[in-house]
């Protein structure tokens, strides 16, 4: 199950285990904006994914 803030981004569950992070969604999103990109979240029953598209620049 993955819980939503009232602003519609996924919030985060932690363990004390700091193996177990990577860098975190709100860095990602931060990362997508800056270069005007687009990401997408599915998180499905067996498979979480993610879709990131960034524009090319000529």
């Amino acid at each position: 199950m993955y819980l939503y803030g009232g602003n519609g981004n996924l919030l985060t569950t932690k363990t004390s285990n700091k193996n177990e992070h990577g860098i975190g969604i709100k860095r990602i999103n931060e990362i997508v904006k800056k270069y005007n990109g687009i990401i997408e979240f599915d998180p499905g029953t067996e498979i979480f994914s993610v879709s990131i598209l960034f524009p090319l620049d000529n």
